[in-house]
């Protein structure tokens, strides 16, 4: 898996880009991310938790193992 993001410098104005390549050993199998507010009885949110920022909840292994191709 590959991503790619271009964009322009902002004191510059030159194109930039940049590239990351991923292998199935990077993939995280979730099953809803983590919530990162707390909420009030009114249901308003407060309290904003950054530790649980792109974390999620992890999947079983069994359920996991359905994501991959067998040849």
């Amino acid at each position: 898996m590959k991503f790619s993001f271009i964009g322009n410098d902002i004191k510059t104005g030159e194109q930039v880009a940049y590239a990351k390549y991923y292998d199935s050993g990077h993939l995280s199998f979730g099953k809803m991310f983590l919530n990162v507010y707390s909420w009030d009885p009114n249901g308003r949110r407060k309290n904003f938790r950054w530790r649980n920022f792109e974390r999620i909840e992890p999947m079983e292994k069994i359920r996991e193992e359905g994501f991959f191709v067998r040849w």
